[in-house]
């Protein structure tokens, strides 16, 4: 249902308070909490450095991610996250 709220009527009143852009990544299937950060990456098209801490790695790359948009506000929607 949220998905449909952001695809239809939300979704041009979000783009104007969110220009860096918004994205929906979907958490359904993953059982391991360490799996999150390559599919947050993945959602974002982001390349997660081979680092042994998955989560920092994320850090760095949502980072990076941020300033090439001049630190605009995004919207990260985490599907499933129970």
């Amino acid at each position: 249902m949220a998905r449909s709220l952001l695809d239809g009527g939300l979704g041009p009143e979000l783009s104007a308070r969110f220009a860096g852009g918004m994205a929906w990544v979907t958490l359904d299937g993953i059982e391991v909490v360490d799996d999150v950060p390559s599919r947050i990456a993945a959602a974002l098209g982001l390349t997660l450095s081979a680092q042994a801490d998955a989560w920092a790695a994320l850090a760095q790359a949502l980072a990076l991610f941020l300033s090439a948009r001049g630190d605009a506000r995004c919207l990260l929607v985490l599907d499933n996250l129970e």
